[in-house]
């Protein structure tokens, strides 16, 4: 049966390969992607390769909250949702950006507007319609993705060029790790929910291969969903290393993607 997914984090086109990853394993699938002010709406929705795609204004609360009304709209059954913090991804876009201004922007973009999705998204899922829900609760996954630091720069690499997160960056990278954790306990003990915590340390295999990273997901989701009994609240707020072994036993083989 396909499963109904909404990935946020990586704007499209930028995260098409994740998208793609998840739609190839039987998924229909929702995502954000890049705002244009020129162009875009807070109601703007598009069909792509069959991704349902809605523009997210990262800036403005209202408009984060009128886009998840929209995810909501067209996908009236929400088995999975994705946040994603794609540090690389940060570090690129916002390479050369150093003024206080774009310190704010830095802010609002990579920081504040995962708070405002989040709490959208938990606040709509908690409601009396969601209760019928509470077998198959609703997984919430926090999908981390760093980068090498200045401090790396100096310790690990120096002479050697990469591309380095700016202290901003880097900042803001470490909030979206603390809010998700602390996010997903709020929420470990709710029956509507289960969340999930992966990591993808800057090392990692599946760092450069979003294609594949997705794929393992859908594994470890669907296992999570054939285990006959439910994880314990501690081990929903552990975060798991990308490629780890699967609840219920086994590893994913890297496959094409």
């Amino acid at each position: 049966m396909e499963k109904k997914i909404f990935i946020a984090g990586k704007e499209l086109p930028e995260g098409n390969e994740l998208a793609s990853g998840f739609a190839s394993h039987k998924r229909r699938v929702a995502a954000t992607r890049a705002y244009s002010k020129d162009s875009d709406d807070d109601a703007s929705v598009s069909v792509n390769g069959g991704i349902v795609q809605f523009p997210w204004h990262r800036n403005s609360a209202l408009s984060t909250r009128a886009m998840t009304l929209g995810v909501f709209n067209e996908f009236t059954n929400r088995d999975e949702v994705v946040i994603g913090f794609d540090e690389q991804y940060f570090s690129i876009k916002f390479g050369g950006q150093t003024n206080s201004s774009d310190s704010l922007k830095i802010l609002e973009e990579s920081i504040a507007s995962y708070q405002y999705l989040v709490q959208e998204l938990i606040g709509r899922l908690s409601k009396a319609g969601e209760k019928a829900r509470a077998k198959n609760p609703v997984k919430i996954v926090f999908l981390h993705k760093m980068n090498y630091s200045q401090c790396d720069s100096v310790l690990d690499f120096r002479g050697i060029e990469r591309n380095f997160s700016s202290p901003l960056v880097s900042a803001a990278s470490a909030a979206f790790g603390a809010f998700a954790e602390n996010t997903a306990a709020t929420i470990a003990e709710n029956e509507l929910f289960h969340p999930l915590l992966i990591s993808c340390p800057k090392d990692n295999d599946y760092i450069n291969r979003d294609g594949s990273l997705a794929g393992w997901i859908c594994d470890y989701m669907n296992a999570l969903d054939n285990l006959k009994n439910p994880l314990a609240a501690k081990d929903k707020i552990s975060w798991i290393k990308a490629g780890s072994k699967k609840p219920g036993g086994g590893f994913r083989l890297f496959g094409k993607e």
